[in-house]
């Protein structure tokens, strides 16, 4: 016999119940999304940029109501510009945090151990860098929103023509983002009509590359093109003016940052830098799809930070975007292989052009993706190259 006090009881264990119950399907529902960056080491001058983006788009779409309409949240990690950090900080985001998706991380070397984990745990990934090693061959859960090192080679070699340059020599960093360069600059020569007249390298910790300056300056090149993150590139402004080195400096997208010219100073004036489409919306007409796709988080970023934005704000900016739109896609779908599905089909145009990924492909980038801008270090701000 249920008394009064027995059914009292039932019902508010099952009013707790249904509580409980609507609590974790809420839950559930919500999507979780890693973040890798890297806010310390010597990266953080990158990371930190990268950090400031993530969070203005966690502000922008927490006011829409979510991303796809759902709500969100997001686990950051500082990867502190440790590659074996970064593997494990990708098994703890996945199997104790228990996110759906990944954003990040930065450099190709810390993207080549987060790429084999997402593809054996099925968790869809979205790196920030858009190397040739990263992205190719094409793997299930790898979606890059970045331009691939080709892509900016030839914007920096089509600059280099237009200007009448076309012996080059190549300075780069002894990693993966440095060879991965030397590579497609490589397989470009022929076809670009230009010559590889040297070929130098220097370490992440080097401290002093006018040794290779000096071995460039004897094989007498139209330009040399400096291709690496800082402080690297940094260094090789100031030893090529202190050793009087008179030849045009092309710095590949590694430095597209508004730190660079700060670092620089006189030293990188009248020097060139590969950028991406976001750092030039505001020149564009008013009518260009890719001003108009930009626009608005260029100028929120500016207001929020006081800076200019960076190539690299725009691959966070792109990163979200391409999550927002892949939710929409599958219909609110917030569990990993949902949203692996869905960014397979995906187009939009953002911060590094129009963007289409396509089934068998890791990269939503294409040769007329319109992604690549060339700019000119002048009177200490970035302006387009002419």
């Amino acid at each position: 016999m249920i008394t009064k006090r027995k059914f009292l009881a039932l019902s508010v264990a099952a009013v707790l119940s249904l509580g409980m119950s609507g609590m974790a399907s809420a839950a559930d529902d919500e999507l979780k999304i890693g973040l890798l960056l890297p806010t310390s080491g010597p990266l953080s001058f990158v990371g930190g940029t990268m950090k400031q983006a993530a969070d203005l788009m966690v502000e922008e779409y927490k006011a829409k109501g979510g991303i796809g309409g759902k709500p969100f949240s997001v686990q950051f990690y500082d990867t502190e510009s440790n590659t074996t950090l970064v593997g494990q900080q990708m098994r703890r985001l996945i199997e104790t945090d228990g996110v759906d998706v990944v954003l990040g991380p930065t450099v190709t070397g810390e993207t080549l151990t987060a790429r084999p984990i997402a593809n054996e745990l099925k968790v869809p990934l979205l790196p920030f860098a858009g190397t040739e090693a990263v992205t190719e061959p094409a793997t299930p859960y790898l979606f890059s929103v970045v331009p691939s090192d080709r892509q900016v080679a030839k914007a920096m070699i089509d600059l280099a023509k237009k200007q009448g340059l076309k012996k080059i020599a190549f300075l780069y960093s002894a990693d993966g983002f440095g060879q991965t360069g030397l590579n497609v600059l490589k397989q470009l020569l022929d076809s670009e009509g230009v010559e590889l007249v040297a070929t130098e390298e220097f370490g992440p910790r080097d401290a002093d590359m006018t040794p290779q300056i000096m071995r460039i300056r004897s094989a007498d090149p139209d330009v040399m093109f400096v291709w690496g993150v800082n402080p690297g590139p940094t260094i090789i402004m100031k030893n090529a003016k202190q050793i009087g080195f008179n030849k045009p400096i092309y710095n590949s997208y590694g430095v597209a940052v508004p730190q660079f010219i700060e670092q620089t100073g006189a030293t990188g004036e009248g020097s060139y830098v590969a950028g991406t489409a976001i750092m030039a919306a505001k020149s564009l007409p008013e009518d260009d799809e890719i001003r108009k796709a930009n626009i608005a988080n260029v100028e929120a970023f500016e207001a929020k930070y006081g800076k200019p934005v960076a190539a690299m704000n725009g691959y966070v900016f792109d990163a979200f975007k391409a999550l927002d739109a892949a939710i929409t896609e599958n219909g609110g779908k917030t569990d990993r292989e949902s949203i692996a599905a869905a960014l397979r089909k995906i187009g939009f145009t953002g911060a590094n052009g129009k963007l289409q990924f396509k089934e068998g492909s890791s990269t939503a980038q294409s040769p007329d993706s319109g992604a690549m801008v060339m700019l000119k270090i002048e009177n200490g701000k970035f302006v387009l190259a002419e």
